[in-house]
């Protein structure tokens, strides 16, 4: 939903904040105390530098305002939590607007978080609306900055989460693997990838680390951790049909299963196996979107 003008200083004076409008359209910029959130969940201590609030103004001089009521972090697993927010949207304009997960992104250094919640609704004209957003994220302090997004106006807040006794990862169980081959993977021409469609979008790949384990006297297995930065409007598939191993005259599929979405204008990280011989060679890692592809090439030694 959007805040009018008036109710959008009433909030922010009574915050403690004070909103300025930016002569650029699209720009809202906050000065004022930093707003600090105890989660109810956890204790983690969540800090908003710049405040709470952002309003988004478009070409035409419109207005679309945000406001982040609430947060708070859970823990999921030993190494991800779950942050939680609820916000509110109020639409000045005099047309419905969506209030959905492409309204948001969480950025975290060189990743952008799409929601992991499924929001999906319409606000209509000079409204307000109150949503759910969740983003998983590692069970660790971190700062980052939260965006909003309308059409094509964004802007962002940043957001710092503190330490506490929950986001201090206990340790994992312990593990036994097989022990490592002695073997090494190199990719000569760098890690990093980019496949651009017919219309211009781009996808892009970066693999972020690579080990060779062996798994009997003759084999090993080639593990990658890849992070897939889709550049596009809208969601495409991280998933073994992405990946193709050319190795010794053999075309490799993916031993592992990799089944993910990734939503638009967002980063992800999975992990791509492949069972290969337990000795030096060399070969190429193909990446594959939608009939785009181009390859790696990859050496073991």
């Amino acid at each position: 939903m959007t805040f009018s003008l008036l109710e959008g200083f009433a909030s922010a004076l009574m915050g403690g904040l004070f909103l300025t409008i930016a002569a650029q359209p699209g720009f809202a910029q906050f000065t004022g105390d930093p707003v600090q959130q105890v989660s109810q969940s956890t204790g983690t201590s969540i800090t908003w530098p710049q405040g709470t609030q952002m309003t988004l103004v478009d070409a035409a001089g419109d207005r679309v305002g945000y406001e982040v009521l609430q947060s708070q972090v859970e823990q999921i697993s030993p190494n991800q939590a779950l942050l939680k927010l609820t916000v509110r949207i109020n639409n000045g304009k005099s047309f419905p607007v969506n209030f959905w997960n492409d309204s948001f992104r969480l950025r975290l250094g060189t990743d952008t978080l799409a929601p992991s919640n499924f929001l999906n609704e319409v606000v209509e004209g000079n409204s307000t609306q109150v949503g759910t957003v969740e983003f998983r994220l590692p069970n660790r302090p971190v700062t980052g900055f939260l965006v909003f997004i309308a059409n094509d106006t964004e802007d962002q807040l940043s957001i710092n989460l503190g330490s506490s006794s929950v986001l201090q990862a206990t340790p994992a169980p312990t593990v036994v693997v097989s022990p490592p081959s002695g073997l090494r993977a190199t990719l000569p021409q760098g890690g990093q990838i980019t496949l651009v469609d017919a219309a211009g979008d781009r996808v892009g790949y970066e693999v972020l680390q690579s080990q060779v384990e062996q798994i009997s006297p003759n084999q090993a297995l080639l593990k990658l951790t890849v992070r897939i930065n889709n550049g596009k409007s809208f969601p495409v598939n991280f998933w073994n049909d992405s990946f193709r191993l050319s190795w010794g005259g053999n075309t490799l599929t993916p031993s592992n299963v990799l089944n993910e979405v990734v939503q638009g204008n967002s980063t992800q990280t999975g992990e791509i196996t492949f069972t290969i011989p337990n000795a030096v060679g060399s070969g190429s890692l193909g990446f594959n979107l939608n009939g785009v592809q181009d390859q790696l090439p990859l050496q073991v030694r």
